[in-house]
């Protein structure tokens, strides 16, 4: 069996801490905006689907997914810039 040399070691640890990093933000997300992005950007659940799921409509669930995209970024601005 064949190692996978594709990506380099520094960069498997970069994402992995970037991993790392956004998931310690996203936790410190209000739920709201938790749920929203978990099921939209992470599972890839459509936004009819979300909507369905959060008992919202789907232009609340465009609106919240878009502050809560907003509030992530700058919580991981504010983190970066230390």
């Amino acid at each position: 069996m064949l190692a996978d040399w594709s990506r380099r070691p520094d960069e498997e640890l970069l994402s992995r801490e970037a991993r790392a990093v956004i998931d310690r933000t996203l936790g410190r997300l209000p739920a709201h905006y938790r749920a929203i992005l978990v099921l939209r950007d992470i599972e890839g659940v459509s936004n009819e689907e979300a909507a369905r799921l959060l008992g919202e409509t789907v232009a609340s669930v465009k609106s919240k997914l878009h502050r809560a995209r907003m509030a992530l970024r700058e919580a991981l601005t504010r983190h970066y810039r230390r």
